[in-house]
């Protein structure tokens, strides 16, 4: 047989790389779930973490002589401001539950943390875990020196797994204040992330990705849905895949007209938090029914009372496992209603992204997108003149796949 062009061949060579790496990061990642390593902290963190629509704080230890903190009386929360940051979409704040482990209720005079010009943010969960995503899972992008390189902009390392954070060393979450500027308007909503390990029956039981932190997709997925947030009026939205926060499905159930929003993930400890996150926001749903449930992808399965139910269907980052996509696929086409549309984001990782539109096409009009919004595009551009070894768009830039169900034939 003939030899394929040389540039043909160094394609498959770059592809076979790529995910040779990326299976290599999520071994790392899912050794340190499973408790073989102590902490992400053991290894080097690539320092891309975000494209800075969303602003989150990494804690590095939570004691007055680090931060600047105003204690609100009325609402007993504790306000961290870490670094001055101009953001055009989202910011946050640590809220601090009170003496009896409750937590406050949402002030909408609260102070947020401010942002810088660039948008940059320190990772966001306060276990100081921020991991990249490879071809067939998500994991963390480290070598192999296994030293630390994951710093805040004062260089000062994350020290998170001290247990000395704004909660105490029983508490196993703490609370984000979000306020999004999007589009002409603003939005308040509190976010709850876990802060101690996975434990190994969460993992074995399902896909625990959604646990370690708010990835990129997730958070390009909730700026566009604010910026469009028109098209959610008096529409039925269910987020799949959400993991431990469904921001986006919390975003469009709080900013937009929404009649109803369901936000589900496969991982029973996800789903937990994510009802935890709605009882905490219920009051600013205004008019928008929202629930949480368990929903775990099978083709083999109906998806029972929420079958054809859906004008949308939104989703972040899950075409990462082989073995799920087909049933992804299944899912997503059960829920939605004839001509429904799904909103899905994820880097493309290597031959992933294509695979799934494969498998989309004899059930869905499909349009496949990378820029989709000026914001996100100069950023992409940005952090992709720093080279691969900060920004691999492989591995880091969401595209946008868009689906419109077809008619039953």
């Amino acid at each position: 047989s003939k030899m394929a062009p040389l540039d043909v061949q160094n394609n498959l060579q770059t592809l076979k790389r790529q995910q040779l790496r990326a299976r290599r990061r999520w071994r790392m990642l899912y050794d340190v779930i499973r408790g073989k390593r102590c902490s992400i902290n053991e290894v080097s963190v690539r320092r891309f973490t975000t494209f800075g629509l969303l602003h989150t704080a990494k804690i590095r230890s939570y004691n007055n002589a680090d931060v600047d903190s105003t204690i609100s009386t009325k609402t007993n929360t504790v306000t961290s401001i870490l670094k001055d940051i101009n953001s055009n979409g989202l910011k946050s704040e640590i809220i601090k539950p009170d003496t009896n482990g409750k937590e406050p209720d949402a002030d909408t005079n609260g102070k947020e943390s401010d942002a810088d010009t660039n948008g940059k943010e320190s990772d966001a969960d306060t276990n100081g875990k921020e991991s990249e995503a490879d071809t067939n899972g998500k994991e963390s992008d480290a070598d192999t020196n296994g030293k630390e390189s994951d710093t805040d902009t004062n260089g000062k390392e994350s020290d998170v797994s001290s247990g000395n954070t704004a909660e105490s060393k029983t508490e196993d979450f703490c609370w984000f204040r979000y306020t999004a500027s999007v589009a002409g308007g603003q939005s308040q909503f509190d976010i709850r992330q876990l802060t101690k390990a996975p434990d190994i029956e969460d993992i074995l039981g399902f896909n625990n990705t959604g646990n370690v932190c708010v990835w990129p997709s997730e958070e390009v997925l909730t700026y566009y849905l604010l910026k469009h947030k028109e098209k959610f009026s008096q529409k039925t939205v269910c987020e799949l895949g959400g993991g431990m926060t469904c921001l986006a499905g919390v975003a469009v159930a709080i900013a937009t007209d929404a009649s109803k929003v369901l936000l589900t993930d496969g991982n029973e400890q996800s789903a937990d938090n994510v009802q935890e996150i709605i009882t905490r926001n219920v009051k600013q749903f205004c008019d928008t029914e929202v629930h949480s449930s368990i929903l775990r992808w099978d083709r083999r399965q109906s998806v029972g009372d929420l079958e054809g139910k859906f004008d949308y269907v939104i989703c972040a980052d899950c075409f990462f496992f082989d073995e799920y996509r087909e049933d992804l696929v299944h899912t997503i086409y059960s829920c939605l209603k004839p001509k429904g549309e799904a909103i899905m984001f994820a880097p493309t990782r290597g031959a992933t992204f294509q695979s799934f539109m494969d498998l989309c096409k004899d059930k869905f009009t499909m349009t496949r997108t990378e820029n989709y919004d000026d914001t996100v595009w100069k950023l992409h551009q940005r952090y992709k003149s720093k080279g691969e070894e900060i920004y691999d768009e492989n591995l880091h830039y969401p595209v946008m796949l868009h689906l419109i169900k077809k008619e039953e034939l």
